[in-house]
């Protein structure tokens, strides 16, 4: 009986679940193949491009500061345009779900739409609030 607990170990213990991998090294200007490595990278452009949301949004609600109705709907579009954004990413990586590809196709969704919406927001500030051009 020991004998036999005894053989079976190695086979246990190649058989647990490896411990996840942080990346911290990845070069994502280069093109990759590991679909961890493209998770990562996918990750990191969201991020940065919520970040730069999150600064062009702030500027937008404080230019808006002395016009508390405008505030007020603003504040709620932006509310109603991340459940948006949310909900349309997670319908595009729907066919992935449980898959490696999901995190891809999601956080790519979501800088795609984050892109557009910074667009959106700087031409708000550009031409209904007179603090820039306007774009044709």
């Amino acid at each position: 009986m020991i004998r036999s607990a005894l053989l079976a170990m190695p086979i246990v213990l190649l058989s647990a679940p490896l411990r996840a991998e942080v990346i911290t090294d990845a070069d994502c200007t280069k093109p990759q193949h590991a679909q961890m490595i493209i998770n990562h990278c996918a990750s990191l452009d969201f991020k940065a491009a919520d970040e730069k949301l999150s600064v062009v949004y702030e500027k937008t609600r404080t230019a808006l500061q002395q016009y508390k109705n405008d505030k007020t709907r603003f504040e709620a579009a932006e509310q109603a345009w991340l459940r948006y954004r949310d909900t349309q990413c997670g319908y595009e990586a729907g066919m992935y779900d449980g898959g490696s590809l999901y995190s891809a196709v999601y956080t790519t969704c979501a800088k795609r739409l984050t892109d557009a919406r910074i667009k959106e927001l700087q031409t708000y500030l550009a031409c209904h609030l007179r603090v820039g051009k306007c774009e044709e």
